[in-house]
């Protein structure tokens, strides 16, 4: 991965440079008028010194002006920099969140989601308290300094050099010593993040926490995380503080040599006192990077470090969205897994081997195999949520290496054992939160899904509340609404893992009677432990150690006597109608 400057590359993403030069226009504009405003007073002393009364109010006319410019400049400034600010940060979150969802499963899946939400929230905010401050000191400021110290040095370069040329050195003895504030930030950072993810844990998970009585052990994770962020802030706030004596020598230095070395000139006849008045109204704006060099110096560490973390996000291993979309080859098959292998990231350990599969348009497959046979992992990757290691795979006769994943996912109806719903209605669920929603359809679908009777007997109907996560409801509820969502999708493909786990036996078999008879007839691979639900299936794929060991029909398999009737048998003699997890 080619390394990037973090902060060019944010100010890249940010953009709205248009509106940063015009706020630096106008910035330029108040320092304009700052010094002019700084000469008339000047002059002003010059004439109460000389007693010229009608000189002392046309100046003051015209301090007036040229303070009001300032004003209407400052306005400008202000408005253009808060909207720069805005409208970049907003780039800056949608270029985050967009990272993350065009992620791999493979980085998101070790990742902690309290640690990405600290991502996007904590360390967004963070990085606009830091970018805030280098803005308006690196704008607002600069062109103020710039006009100043220019006006200065033509008043008397001399005076303004011995002003000004001790200042440097502390600036720079300051970025020098401010290194280990990014260092401190960072670890801050990630402080925060792991204080997240431990409340995320306690929050996300409380039914199981409190079912469990662990929440003295949770209550113990999260005062440790605390005072982990605790003690980095307080190293960051230690650094900060080393800093604050450097920041007043810089600030004091030069007024303490203005007023010495200029009263003296004064007195000596070299300068008159209106021009040291001058001096005395100017040199603040002049020197205000030297005085807040401390504040500005904490703020690009700050903000560096921000970056790099956002920087990170952007730079994570991402789909091939520049892919080209899938073009439907409407003579290949829904599925076709050729000699695939695979493992999880980091596990070391092979889940699939030299695995083929085929499923036509329109047939119905069913997986079964132990528990740990790679059953759903094989559907995770025809669901395109990983890509093999070896071998090929496709869908629909698009190669999932070479095509944009999104055009493929919109051809897929992919249900998991446990779905998750979001905080809406049943409506909202189904359509997926569409503007405008089809309640016939969606209703249509979940009665598919055999949810007519939930939906008779519940007042609110289809727009009942599901509640976060979907826990107003029973499993077999939420699992019967993730079959309706792929139904309303309409997709060709449908991929089902597990997703009558949840049911009994009469609600099972309605269910999938529905799915069998549906008139679309999309194709569809289901995952089940269930051996009595499997007759009316077109075929049947027995997987054992991550490979396919069998397949055909229900009855060529038990006829066999191969492994599909071994489970069968096993079945049998246990009483169960399902093989043991």
């Amino acid at each position: 991965m080619k390394k990037q400057r973090a902060i060019p590359t944010l100010a890249k993403t940010m953009g709205h440079f248009p509106t940063l030069a015009v706020a630096a226009v106008a910035n330029l504009g108040e320092g304009v008028c700052k010094v002019l405003v700084a000469a008339q007073s000047g002059r002003m002393v010059e004439a109460i010194r000389l007693g010229d009364r009608d000189r002392l109010i046309f100046l003051a006319g015209l301090l007036l002006l040229c303070a009001a410019g300032a004003g209407v400049c400052i306005l400008a400034k202000d408005t253009l920099l808060g909207i720069f600010l805005e409208k970049g940060m907003r780039n800056v979150r949608r270029r985050t969140v967009e990272s993350i969802g065009r992620a791999k499963m493979s980085w998101l899946g070790s990742r902690h989601s309290g640690e990405l939400t600290a991502r996007v929230s904590g360390d967004l905010n963070t990085l606009l308290g830091s970018l805030r401050p280098v803005v308006i000191m690196g704008v607002s400021v600069f062109f103020v300094q710039l006009v100043a110290t220019v006006y200065l040095f033509w008043q008397d370069w001399l005076f303004s050099l011995l002003i000004f040329g001790l200042v440097p050195l502390v600036v720079l003895f300051q970025w020098g010593a401010s290194r280990a504030i990014r260092g401190h930030q960072q670890a801050s950072l990630e402080a925060v993040a792991d204080l997240t993810k431990t409340a995320a844990d306690s929050f996300d998970l409380f039914e199981t926490v409190k079912s469990l009585s662990l929440e003295q052990e949770m209550a113990g994770q999260f005062a440790a995380a605390q005072d982990a962020q605790t003690a980095a802030e307080q190293k960051l706030f230690r650094t900060k503080a080393r800093l604050s004596p450097l920041g007043q020598l810089g600030q004091y230095l030069p007024f303490f040599v203005l007023l010495g070395v200029g009263g003296l000139s004064v007195l000596g006849g070299r300068m008159s006192l209106g021009v040291l008045v001058v001096f005395l109204s100017l040199h603040g704006s002049a020197c205000r990077i030297f005085g807040n060099a401390t504040q500005l110096i904490t703020a690009i560490r700050r903000l560096e470090a921000c970056a790099q973390r956002t920087l990170e996000l952007w730079q994570m291993p991402s789909e091939a969205q520049d892919a080209p979309p899938l073009a439907d080859n409407p003579a290949a098959p829904a599925v076709e897994l050729s000699h695939v292998g695979f493992s999880y990231p980091g596990s070391g350990q092979a889940i699939l081997r030299d695995v083929s599969l085929r499923v036509e348009r329109g047939e119905r497959v069913a997986i079964v195999g132990e528990s740990g046979c790679g059953k759903s992992t094989l559907l995770s990757l025809a669901a395109t949520l990983y890509l093999p290691d070896t071998g090929s795979a496709a869908l629909f006769g698009g190669d999932l290496r070479q095509v944009e994943p999104d055009s493929v996912r919109r051809r897929i109806g992919y249900m998991s054992q446990d779905p998750i719903l979001f905080d809406g209605t049943i409506l909202d669920n189904v359509a997926c939160f569409a503007e405008q929603p089809d309640a016939g359809r969606g209703e249509q679908c979940l009665r598919q899904a055999a949810l007519g009777e939930f939906l008779d007997r519940s007042p609110q109907g289809i727009n009942t509340p599901v509640g976060s996560r979907g826990l107003t409801l029973s499993g077999g509820q939420r699992q019967r609404i993730a079959v309706a969502r792929a139904l309303y999708k309409g997709a060709p493909l449908l991929l089902m893992d597990e997703i009558t786990s949840a049911l009994d036996t009469a609600t099972e078999r309605a269910l999938l009677d529905s799915l069998l008879s549906l008139e679309s007839r999309p194709a569809m691979v289901y995952v089940t432990h269930r051996l009595s639900v499997l007759p009316p299936f077109d075929r049947i794929v027995v997987m054992e150690q991550g490979q396919i060991v069998e397949q055909g029909d229900f009855e060529t398999l038990v006829a066999a006597g191969g492994p599909f009737a071994r489970l069968l048998r096993q079945a049998e003699e246990t009483g169960e109608e399902e093989l043991s997890c």
